[in-house]
């Protein structure tokens, strides 16, 4: 139902059922601001999609909001910008294994 309304355009819904979800569902939803960027992103919205995944970060300190970020930052071609989002993060295994990681650093050299 929240995809349903969000492709209506009725956002405040579609983030209130996601909100709802992750109330119902702890652990195994998505980040409300995680599944609303995603919805942007497939919508070429790229700004609301950054803003909403931004939000995230801000809210939770998610290392996996915060690498979706730097992914989105990496196909908008920002791969300096993804870099520096994954640098404020601590660097634990799972992240020094991840491409993006890999490939932010390969923008280092």
């Amino acid at each position: 139902l929240a995809r349903a309304a969000f492709y209506l355009k009725d956002y405040y819904d579609a983030e209130a059922k996601f909100r709802a979800l992750e109330q119902l569902q702890p652990g195994i939803a998505p980040p409300t601001e995680l599944a609303m960027a995603a919805l942007f992103e497939a919508a070429q919205s790229i700004g609301e999609a950054e803003e909403w995944l931004k939000k995230g970060i801000d809210k939770e300190q998610n290392d996996l909001i915060r690498r979706e970020y730097a992914r989105l930052l990496l196909r908008q071609n920002r791969a300096a910008e993804a870099k520096e989002v994954l640098t404020k993060s601590k660097p634990n295994e799972a992240l020094k294994t991840d491409f993006v990681f890999h490939i932010a650093q390969s923008e280092q050299m």
